[in-house]
């Protein structure tokens, strides 16, 4: 299937299951899963994202920039504290990136390995 069909339909997944009060990285991840059934389905490959996601170091530089957009976000809505669901939905974002990266969709979009960890 061509590839910017399954990115079409894995957006539609977001926007229905946004539609419901579904999370969004649970949605993201939901999607991500279907990107992966769609591309591959080998589990090497989920499991592999899985790992690297927590083992990479541009990960915890994406969680460090989140974390202080998030604290920015506080800051403005004086709302609250970080919570549970807000790291829960980092994790699965993450997750839906390094499905993506280990699917090599992101290859195909014409992203290259060396490029995502470069700053410019």
């Amino acid at each position: 299937m061509n590839i910017f069909l399954i990115l079409i339909i894995a957006l539609l997944l977001i926007i229905f299951l946004l539609r419901f009060k579904v999370q969004i990285g649970l949605a993201m991840l939901i999607s991500g899963i279907f990107i992966w059934l769609m591309r591959s389905a080998e589990i090497s490959n989920l499991v592999r994202a899985f790992f690297e996601t927590f083992s990479l170091p541009r990960t915890y530089d994406i969680v460090f920039a989140l974390y202080l957009i998030m604290c920015l976000e506080i800051e403005l809505r004086r709302s609250g504290a970080f919570d549970w669901k807000m790291s829960l939905n980092i994790c699965c974002i993450l997750y839906f990136i390094r499905i993506l990266e280990v699917t090599n969709i992101l290859q195909d979009l014409g992203f290259r390995a060396k490029d995502l960890g470069k700053v410019s």
